[in-house]
């Protein structure tokens, strides 16, 4: 299809308007991309999923049923972008204290936004195979594959901090 920049412009416009009706905390990362941060928010004593799954019906309703929108939900932004991402098109998943380990379990390297292949095998050479392995190492030994700050990014960012990325100044565990 021929790209057409300012339909996609007020998209975007309808579902962040839509997305602040729900979260006084929203921050468009892309066209395509948003992060609501609940961190200080009650809203009506609903659990996120239920609130989420309100918003995805919304945008159907309110945009058109021609909208997919893949949510994730975790205690950082990057690992809820993980967790979009672990259902597409139109998945709900969650990334938490009881399900982390069990997530990164099944994940490659290469699941991981920011690592290509060019990365895991840097990884692998250090003896890194997988996401498990990535969470478990050490920062010497993630500092011997990346040889830079991003040692200590990837450390932080499986445990649920947003080092190194949009806002690393909020920190947050799993």
């Amino acid at each position: 299809l021929v790209s057409d920049p300012p339909k996609y412009r007020f998209v975007h416009k309808q579902v962040k308007k839509l997305l602040e009706e729900y979260c006084p905390s929203v921050t468009a990362k892309s066209i395509d991309e948003f992060v609501l941060d609940f961190t200080n928010f009650k809203h009506q004593g609903l659990n996120l999923k239920s609130i989420f799954l309100e918003i995805k019906r919304e945008i159907k309703n309110q945009i058109g049923d021609y909208l997919t929108v893949s949510v994730g939900l975790a205690p950082s932004s990057y690992l809820a972008k993980v967790a979009s991402n672990l259902k597409k098109p139109d998945g709900l998943e969650e990334i938490n204290f009881q399900n982390f380990l069990e997530v990164y379990s099944k994940l490659n390297l290469t699941d991981l936004t920011g690592i290509n292949i060019k990365t895991a095998t840097r990884l692998n050479m250090v003896g890194i195979y997988n996401v498990l392995d990535l969470y478990y190492a050490d920062t010497h030994r993630l500092n011997q594959a990346f040889r830079s700050i991003l040692a200590v990014y990837w450390h932080k960012r499986l445990r649920g901090y947003d080092a190194g990325l949009w806002d690393s100044t909020k920190i947050k565990s799993i």
